[in-house]
């Protein structure tokens, strides 16, 4: 049996593109100053996918992308918004 490493990112575009395909994701924050929140996915194709996304050869249905984006952000001010950030 292979144990794979969780997928880490940080990235706002291409979480919500994660997120956007239905994959599950823990978060953690990684400092304080400035606080940061990584984003920890445990799928093993995470890497393919994000090659994939940055190299422009991924379609997303325009309106579905856009609120994972605001969730994705949503996620992100529910976790540092009350950290003061630098």
């Amino acid at each position: 049996m292979r144990i794979f490493k969780k997928f880490q990112s940080s990235d706002l575009s291409l979480v919500a593109y994660f997120y956007y395909l239905g994959m599950e994701f823990e978060t953690e924050v990684l400092s304080d100053r400035p606080p940061k929140l990584v984003f920890k996915f445990d799928d093993k194709e995470c890497e393919k996918l994000r090659d994939e996304f940055n190299n422009g050869s991924v379609e997303v249905e325009p309106k579905r992308y856009f609120h994972a984006i605001k969730t994705i952000k949503t996620i992100v001010w529910e976790k540092l918004g009350t950290r003061k950030v630098l």
